[in-house]
């Protein structure tokens, strides 16, 4: 499979790594905005790097895509890609508006070419335990508690940390929940902390109440979630440890640190070539992405209804 990747960053480099050291299909053509950071990557991986993307989606015959720029820019490379005819790895947000993904969505299948978003906590082992074991109970949970937490570098702000960091847990909730479709976001509410911001969600769904924390104060990384079952049986799950506990009227009945056998981002890299080779795939879609980003619109227009006085502290 030839692939070409837009996004020569941090997060570009370790999808190029991914593609490369897992074999993963033949990394081709490499765009950047900023030449030389497309230069260089594709120094490493023998791939020719593109100072014009136009040129590279004619010159190259490309089987996928893979898009990895900032956020302000996803969907104007994304919809490039799609009306050339080729299929297009998202990485979140996928775009800045609902509207935005809708257009993407209807792109792609008047073209029908593959589209899918990098929504990458379904590949993470501590989000598949947790989703495993609520089929096994054949239920959905009372209670769901998500804290996304984290200083952000500076140039990472200049987006709502809901599309940065929120959209995952978004989500992440979507995933775990066996009924999707009654999502109802009650009240959100906004504050600004360390020059940043932060967003507290409160989200009704069928059986429950989801809490959803985004903010970017603490020095450290912290990414838990907290699943109450029901009033007795208790998950938690630590993305940054790998690690899951199962409590059961307060009492610990299993802890365990998670291993994969393959990181996330590789695991739903192959989900979405697996998807374009038309095999049973677990990656998501557009229509994924659009059910996130109708949450996401009801957590801005929730949080402006709110009178200024009343910011979460």
């Amino acid at each position: 499979m030839r692939i070409g990747l837009v996004g020569a960053g941090y997060w570009g480099s370790n999808i190029a790594r991914a593609i490369i050291d897992k074999k993963l299909g033949d990394l081709v053509a490499i765009h950047d905005m900023y030449f030389e950071k497309a230069y260089e990557l594709a120094k490493k991986y023998d791939s020719k790097p593109y100072k014009d993307l136009d040129q590279m989606l004619e010159k190259e015959d490309l089987d996928a895509v893979i898009v990895a720029v900032s956020a302000d820019n996803l969907y104007r490379v994304a919809k490039k890609v799609i009306e050339e005819g080729i299929n297009v790895f998202i990485e979140k947000p996928v775009a800045t508006s609902l509207e935005e993904i809708e257009d993407l969505r209807k792109r792609s299948e008047v073209k029908g070419v593959v589209a899918v978003p990098g929504f990458i906590m379904r590949f993470d082992p501590v989000a598949i335990y947790i989703k495993d074991y609520l089929e096994k109970m054949s239920q959905d949970p009372v209670y769901i508690y998500i804290q996304r937490s984290g200083r952000r570098a500076v140039r990472y702000r200049n987006i709502s940390i809901i599309l940065d960091l929120g959209v995952h847990d978004i989500d992440l909730l979507i995933y775990l929940l066996k009924n999707k479709e009654r999502l109802k976001v009650i009240d959100a509410c906004r504050s600004h902390v360390a020059d940043d911001e932060s967003y507290i969600t409160y989200i009704d769904y069928e059986v429950g109440t989801a809490m959803l924390s985004s903010n970017s104060a603490p020095l450290v990384k912290i990414r838990k979630i907290f699943v109450n079952l029901d009033e007795k049986i208790l998950l938690e799950g630590d993305f940054v440890l790998s690690e899951v506990r199962v409590v059961e009227n307060k009492k610990i009945l299993q802890q365990k640190i998670l291993s994969s056998s393959e990181e996330p981002l590789v695991a739903e890299l192959k989900a979405f070539i697996d998807k374009i080779n038309g095999k049973d795939s677990s990656s998501p879609d557009l229509r994924d992405a659009e059910k996130v980003h109708k949450i996401i619109k009801e957590i801005f227009l929730a949080s402006r209804s709110r009178d200024e006085s009343r910011e979460c502290i």
